[in-house]
């Protein structure tokens, strides 16, 4: 009885001390898991100090060293490149692990620095306590030479007995690269331009990297955040330690449009260094940024700033530019313009900056970034449009009077006063008649038409799809009605309206590409650093299929050939030897300066330019057409208010030259060859 009542106490017992000891278990995870959340979320810096300090005593010194791998280049269409990376090493010792002075190390240590960096010994002798400090900057940008020399001495002393530690315990390199532009002032105001700045890591999830303004915009809070979040996970060791680096970041142009992609991904070292050896705890390979490769010939584009330069010579304008296209893939091959400015100074305000440095404000360009009026260049499109609505037939004449509409208060007049009388309509083009392109916007064709091909052309609206950076779409306004009637027959001749230069080259493509508007390209492709080769290309896009006919382009062709071979053409200077070119002239009245583009007092208010295509000719065999166009290269030259010292405005005197030499050299360098001879036995 007395055992059953002992086994039955016993037993209560028993249940009482499970419940405790499972009670008791709980209570200590409880409180481990409330420590660990502690020690990971809420002050997780202070046990890694605690950490960091017991290790250097037993281990020695722990380090993070971040790593930066090249920016991407820009390349040109062949994959030559534009930019390139340049390697900057900076170089610290550390004096305390010289070695003992008694061995001789310290002294050999000390006097092969000096022997490398002479600037150190002065330095020296000033601080008594060298020896004992644990880092010391030896050079900011530390040559190729130096460093290696510096590696193969010390190595050797330590092979040989004679230091008492290793080299990489008592020196060490921090390698970062800058942005360096082959050319200096090529192609600036599209490149841009890269400012050195403090970028932040983010997790690896992201792998990005953004800059210190987006950091600056958090508020102190939610910086903490980002310290416990992001840098944890980064740095699983050591995430108290600041993960930034300073990398070229772009801030204009190409340069800020794809930084994403161009901006390398960073790395780090993870290292603890004792007095004789030292170990890497962890390593992040970095990464380089992706190439670029661009449509720009580069061979193509040392000559338009080639002709730049001799037309400032010869005509001190305040602006000038020259364009290069292909028709048929719409690549611009060549764009250069002036004002310009050199990419490794950009601190230089002189022609191409304003006061407040580079940012989004880069000097304008007429290719692309400025705005201005077309003048007579804008006719053919006026022709081209009334011939494909067929409300102007091949060989019709037009009567072009003195001054049109006659008895309007504002009539539009020839350029020359003259009084033109009957002529073709072809005339209209090669003798630059304003009267005549006038008479058929308003009495054939009629404002509306004529708004709805500037529409359709791409007027009004961005060429290139958003890929040239700053690109304006031109002043249009919103709808026919918008204009007055003072102002119909004045856009007719290209006036009372503005545009850019690709958005007339590529107007002018379709006319040389059987009249398929294309979007201007500027970016031929993507690839690695690793592998040029493997390259991810970008397709032509077709903007506008057929909006002008076979029939109508060959008739504008046949047309705008006459301003530089008829007797009579405004264009005579534009003329190839061996190849037919087909062109127009204009000269445009400055009537509101385009931003940033003053005009001075002793300089023309107009802007001279030709474009045109070639080779020109139009043979009727398909396969021939289809070669033609495919050789053909269309050319933009535009020079702003040119200086009245030079005495000469017009398109024809100011432009024509610079296009032949132009057209010339593409020649040369493609292989094109002559039309002309072929003409004859294929019409």
């Amino acid at each position: 009885m007395s055992n059953q009542v002992r086994h039955r106490v016993s037993k209560g017992a028993l249940v009482t001390r499970v419940k405790l000891i499972k009670l008791m278990l709980l209570a200590g995870f409880g409180v481990m898991i409330a420590n660990l959340a502690y020690m990971q979320l809420i002050a997780p810096s202070q046990y890694v100090l605690q950490v960091d300090k017991a290790l250097k005593g037993v281990l020695g010194t722990q380090s993070i060293i971040h790593e930066s791998a090249s920016r991407g280049l820009f390349l040109d269409t062949e994959g030559r490149p534009l930019t390139t990376q340049k390697l900057i090493r900076r170089v610290q010792c550390t004096p305390r692990n010289f070695g003992k002075k008694k061995s001789g190390s310290q002294d050999l240590v000390y006097q092969t620095l000096v022997d490398h960096f002479p600037d150190l010994k002065s330095h020296v002798d000033k601080d008594q306590n060298f020896f004992q400090r644990s880092n010391y900057l030896l050079s900011v940008n530390c040559p190729n030479h130096t460093w290696d020399s510096l590696n193969r001495k010390l190595k050797k002393y330590y092979e040989d007995g004679e230091i008492d530690h290793r080299p990489g315990s008592m020196i060490h390199e921090f390698v970062s690269f800058r942005r360096h532009y082959v050319e200096n002032n090529m192609l600036c105001h599209l490149l841009g331009g890269v400012e050195r700045k403090q970028a932040f890591v983010r997790s690896e999830k992201n792998k990005k990297v953004f800059s210190e303004g987006d950091i600056d915009a958090r508020n102190n809070e939610q910086k903490k955040v980002y310290a416990r979040t992001v840098l944890s996970k980064t740095y699983s060791l050591t995430p108290h330690i600041g993960a930034s680096v300073k990398l070229d970041v772009g801030t204009a142009g190409l340069e800020r449009k794809f930084d994403q992609y161009l901006a390398p991904k960073i790395g780090w070292r993870h290292s603890l260094f004792s007095k004789n050896r030292s170990f890497r705890l962890e390593h992040l390979t970095p990464e380089p940024g992706k190439n670029i490769l661009l449509t720009i010939d580069k061979l193509v584009q040392f000559e338009a700033q080639k002709q730049l330069q001799k037309i400032k010579e010869n005509f001190d304008p305040v602006a000038a530019a020259i364009m290069v296209v292909h028709p048929k893939s719409g690549q611009i091959v060549a764009m250069a313009g002036f004002p310009d400015f050199n990419l490794n100074d950009i601190s230089d305000h002189g022609w191409g900056l304003k006061k407040d440095g580079l940012g989004e404000v880069t000097r304008e360009s007429l290719t692309f970034s400025a705005q201005f009026a077309p003048g007579s260049t804008f006719k053919p499109i006026v022709l081209a449009a009334a011939l494909e609505e067929g409300v102007l037939q091949e060989g019709e004449i037009i009567d072009c009077p003195w001054a049109y509409p006659p008895g309007n208060r504002y009539p539009i007049k020839e350029s020359n006063k003259g009084h033109k009388g009957p002529i073709p309509w072809e005339a209209i083009i090669y003798e630059s008649s304003n009267v005549g392109t006038a008479k058929v916007a308003m009495e054939k064709l009629g404002f509306s038409k004529t708004y709805q091909y500037m529409s359709e052309l791409g007027f009004g609206s961005t060429s290139s799809g958003g890929y040239l950076p700053g690109e304006k779409r031109g002043d249009i306004r919103r709808g026919p009605n918008s204009y007055s009637a003072v102002d119909y027959p004045r856009v007719a001749i290209g006036q009372s309206f503005s545009v850019t230069g690709v958005q007339m080259m590529m107007a002018y493509c379709a006319l040389a590409n059987d009249g398929n508007l294309l979007e201007a390209q500027i970016i031929k492709g993507f690839c690695s650093s690793n592998d040029l080769d493997d390259i991810k290309f970008y397709p032509s896009i077709n903007r506008g299929t057929d909006i002008f006919s076979s029939k109508t382009c060959d008739l504008m062709i046949g047309a705008m050939r006459g301003v530089v071979e008829n007797r009579k053409g405004t264009g005579k200077k534009a003329k190839m030897e061996n190849h037919t070119v087909a062109g127009k002239t204009g000269t445009a009245q400055i009537l509101s300066p385009t931003a940033n583009f003053t005009v001075p007092e002793d300089h023309y208010k107009f802007t001279g330019s030709f474009i045109g295509f070639f080779p020109a000719s139009t043979p009727k065999r398909q396969i021939e057409r289809e070669k033609i166009i495919d050789q053909r290269y269309a050319v933009g030259v535009w020079v702003y208010a040119p200086s009245k010292k030079g005495r000469q405005y017009y398109g024809g005197q100011v432009a024509a030259p610079a296009f032949k030499e132009m057209c010339e050299h593409i020649a040369r360098i493609y292989h094109i060859p002559s039309d002309i001879k072929e003409e004859v036995e294929t019409l």
